[in-house]
């Protein structure tokens, strides 16, 4: 861990590594060459800086006028309350240059993400959603909105674990205490706080919290207008920063601060689009799609809501909801206008890679696309999980598996990525610790239809097929579908005896095909339990015309074992481009 030095003189101290200057604890705000003229002069005070030296040093690589620099000392001075006439700190010395006088105390350096007086490092840290001070004021997207920056902000810093949106978001109730959803969360540190709306103004009380002990590292109170809400995020950031010691290099600070919008009513109806994609639905999706659209209607420029329309559509054509080709051709063209418009977006390849995995099945660049997620924002478990879902879809299981594990700790609660790592040792073949893990998934939420299903599928591979059919029965239940229509029931039915059923719901597939979009993978599926080898492979080549996102699995899934020594299902991974 990387240190920087802190300075004192009078009422102020400089933080050198996180380029701040405070004043009885707040802020005191400086351009970064103003800054850097400050820093310059302390770490050279009593002696006489030359004005060509000063120019030399400040603006390394440009030729500048004496007048930049005289603006520069004007600005400096200014904030550090005095003028030429009357100095403090910076003496002048005419036709020569500057001098720093003031007398400098020099503090022991904090290492990055270190507390003072504490042994062990702040490596985690989650920002809770903000309560209302007032319960009749209760505003959840402004309260989700505010964490939701912060936590996106905090991200991209890339010196410390940030829990996802996704992680805090069940932490809306306003008695949540904050230090057990810290330990819950499993992070070092947690952000929490209130806002209240007066007016046409905003208050925010924030703190930052020790989980360990509850020790406050920093608290504040911030007044902004409801127009310049950015402003009072960007600060809630920069100090969160700073109590943290996170090391802030320009380009850090940058993209702490980083806007896509000046819009307020552009950011509200982003935040919408964010909030329902992460409520997992299919309902949710469509309204994510919904609140994007409004958004870029008004800021055709705010790349955020092109990516996260795309992930709408993405999850849609992924859960076989649109086809395949219209769901993902949707897809793609809103996250290229999202990256067109930031390079720099995790999120952006994030969805790009889902699809080139999904869809596409671009192996050359799919793992390269998600590569450059994660180095953009190491806290993108989601584009974690995605990697190890193509390494499992190459046949590098134990690969997958460490990488999913990667995944699950930068989000341990995220129920999906909790539920893929059941599925990736499933497909490792791996069934005691997939039946495990997925049991801890499910005590986490008994509900999520998901982990349900794997369960299901792995019970049968265990030839525990009572429990089987009852997990996966109970899978079609909580994911309010029809049991009559349901194709992973059909082939636990036909794996486990119940022959005549699976023909049953296998017939119910085809009369809901003449109204809606079926994914033929599915009945495939039922045959492949049924052991009909020739219908099997009819219907897998329909879903390979489809590009059926499942198709991707067939080389690690147990499901395939069955059919996997016949030549077609050779030739099935050879144009699936995974043989």
């Amino acid at each position: 861990m990387k240190s920087g030095q802190v300075y004192e003189f009078g009422d102020f101290r400089v933080d050198a590594a996180n380029h701040l200057l405070l004043r009885d604890g707040g802020e005191v705000p400086l351009k970064p060459k103003v800054f850097d003229a400050l820093l310059l002069l302390i770490e050279n005070r009593g002696r006489v800086l030359e004005k060509d030296e000063l120019m030399d040093s400040l603006w390394t690589d440009l030729i500048v006028e004496e007048s930049n620099l005289t603006q520069t000392i004007y600005e400096l001075r200014k904030a550090l309350g005095e003028t030429a006439r009357k100095t403090r700190y910076i003496e002048n010395l005419p036709k020569r240059g500057y001098r720093f006088v003031g007398e400098v105390r020099k503090i022991a350096a904090r290492s990055v993400g270190v507390e003072p007086g504490r042994d062990a490092p702040i490596e985690s840290i989650a920002v809770l959603p903000f309560k209302p001070l007032l319960p009749d004021q209760r505003d959840e997207f402004l309260e989700l909105g505010i964490a939701d920056t912060l936590i996106t902000a905090l991200s991209e810093i890339g010196s410390i674990i940030v829990r996802p949106t996704g992680a805090v978001r069940k932490y809306l109730e306003p008695s949540q205490e904050p230090l057990a959803a810290g330990r819950e969360l499993k992070v070092d540190a947690v952000v929490e706080g209130s806002v209240q709306k007066f007016g046409n103004r905003l208050r925010v009380n924030a703190r930052l919290l020790s989980v360990s002990d509850g020790t406050t590292l920093w608290a504040g109170k911030l007044d902004e207008k409801l127009t310049n809400i950015f402003a009072l995020q960007d600060s809630i950031a920069e100090k969160v920063a700073a109590a943290l010691s996170l090391e802030l290099t320009g380009e850090r600070r940058l993209r702490l601060t980083k806007r896509h919008t000046d819009n307020p009513d552009v950011h509200q109806l982003f935040l919408k689009c964010r909030y329902y994609w992460h409520r997992w639905t299919p309902e949710s999706w469509h309204k994510s799609i919904e609140h994007g659209s409004e958004a870029i209607a008004l800021d055709p420029f705010h790349a955020p809501s092109y990516s996260w329309m795309g992930a709408s559509y993405c999850t849609l054509g992924i859960f076989g909801l649109l086809p395949p080709a219209e769901a993902f051709a949707k897809a793609k063209a809103l996250v290229e206008k999202a990256l067109s418009l930031d390079p720099e977006l995790s999120e952006g390849y994030e969805v790009l890679g889902a699809i080139k995995l999904f869809y596409e099945w671009d192996w050359q660049w799919v793992g390269q696309t998600l590569q450059r997620a994660i180095e953009l924002n190491p806290s993108n478990a989601h584009a974690r999980d995605l990697y190890a879902l193509y390494l499992t879809a190459i046949g590098h299981n134990d690969a997958a598996v460490s990488e999913v594990k990667l995944a699950l700790k930068v989000d341990p609660l995220s129920l999906l990525i909790n539920t893929d790592v059941g599925f990736i040792l499933y497909y490792a073949r791996r069934y005691p610790e997939a039946a495990e893990q997925l049991q801890k998934t499910l005590e986490l939420d008994p509900y999520f239809a998901h982990a349900r299903f794997a369960l299901g599928y792995v019970r049968l591979q265990q030839a525990r097929f009572d429990d089987a059919v009852a997990e996966i029965t109970k899978a079609v239940e909580f994911s309010r579908r029809e049991a009559a229509t349901s194709p992973e029931l059909g082939y636990a039915c036909a794996v486990s005896g119940g022959r005549a059923q699976a023909r049953k719901i296998l017939a119910e597939i085809g009369h809901r095909a003449n109204a809606t979009y079926v994914d033929p993978y599915h009945v495939a599926l039922v045959y492949i339990g049924l052991n009909d080898k020739d219908r099997a492979f009819e219907w897998l080549r329909r879903a390979l015309k489809n590009r059926s996102r499942e198709l991707i699995y067939l080389k690690s899934n147990p499901v395939s074992d069955p059919i996997r020594s016949d030549p077609r299902f050779v030739d099935l991974l050879r144009r699936i481009g995974v043989a």
